[in-house]
């Protein structure tokens, strides 16, 4: 009776431990299911997944002991679209977008491509070019990272990869040196 009473004990123990082990959530847990202020329409997990290919949450110790979290994923077309807006409507900055991202041998194979034998209308070259530049964006990784709390219980946004998502689209054409600002990433992601 006595070793029945033993294994019962340690299974109970044993059960117990898993019950608590599976309880404590891991950093990514706290992250996904949480809401970043301005942004509580849904959960940062959902509208991440969501929003990327590819998705992919890792968990580290910074340098200075703070608990990060880190998400990676391949922008997705219309997230990046939705992030440049209508403005890429116009031709000229279309060109301009794609003489931005595509390199200069890149831009000239895919123009003598597109332009045919010169019979395609130079408006339609440009939105090829455009789609192409916006093909090569999309391959990027976007990366985020959240510093979460010493108590577990909370976390803020601590860095976002801005140059990921390619040159930045003012009124009057793309430029490398103009790059995205983190609000207006979170919304093309949140929307």
């Amino acid at each position: 009776m006595n070793r029945l009473y033993f294994k019962r004990i340690c299974l109970l123990l044993s059960l117990l431990l898993v019950l608590v082990a599976g309880c404590t959530g891991s950093d990514i847990d706290v992250v996904k299911n949480g809401v970043m202020r301005g942004y509580q329409t849904t959960t940062v997990g959902a509208a991440f997944d969501a929003s990327f290919d590819n998705p992919q949450w890792s968990e580290f110790e910074g340098e200075k002991g703070e608990r990060v979290v880190e998400f990676t994923g391949k922008i997705r077309k219309d997230v990046l679209l939705d992030l440049i807006g209508n403005v890429v409507n116009e031709p000229s900055i279309q060109n301009s977008y794609a003489k931005n991202v595509l390199s200069e041998s890149e831009y000239q194979q895919f123009y003598e491509g597109a332009s045919g034998e010169g019979t395609t209308p130079t408006d339609e070259v440009y939105k090829v070019l455009f789609n192409i530049a916006l093909d090569k964006v999309c391959k990027n990784d976007a990366v985020f990272q959240w510093i979460v709390t010493p108590d577990g219980k909370g976390f803020s946004l601590s860095y976002v990869d801005n140059n990921a998502w390619g040159p930045g689209v003012a009124e009057y054409g793309a430029s490398k040196k103009l790059f995205y600002r983190d609000h207006a990433i979170l919304d093309a992601v949140y929307n």
